[in-house]
């Protein structure tokens, strides 16, 4: 079974209030506030819904000098790894079809395609810098 994941029902939204943050346009959530953070997603009506695990925030912004890996929980990956080894669907967040590729993602049934696509993610998240 999948551990519950950090959801936003409207990633553009979400997306829009990170840039704000980025851009100094608008002050992210202090250490520990999920409280705040909760009440910007409330505000912008993005649908952000946070298991109850979690109950520690950190908002780091990376400079142009620092490559700074941020490692998933153990816990979280090997999870998602046991559920594509174990026949479980790997889901696509739908904008990828809404926006860029108007098709439903495929990955297939193959477990190696599912692992080697979450790596490829994995891998894109780390170093993509949003672009």
């Amino acid at each position: 079974m999948l551990i519950e994941r950090v959801k936003a029902a409207n990633f553009d939204r979400f997306g829009d209030l990170i840039k704000k943050w980025a851009l100094g346009e608008q002050q992210w959530p202090a250490e520990n506030d999920l409280h705040g953070l909760l009440d910007q997603a409330k505000a912008i009506n993005c649908g952000l819904t946070i298991p109850d695990r979690v109950t520690k925030l950190k908002v780091k912004q990376r400079d142009m000098e620092t490559l700074l890996i941020v490692l998933p929980p153990a816990a979280l990956l090997q999870n998602s790894i046991d559920h594509l080894k174990t026949g479980g669907e790997y889901t696509v967040p739908r904008f990828y079809k809404n926006l860029a590729f108007h098709v439903d993602a495929n990955i297939g049934d193959d477990e190696n395609n599912k692992l080697n696509f979450h790596s490829s993610r994995v891998c894109d998240y780390t170093l993509g810098f949003c672009l």
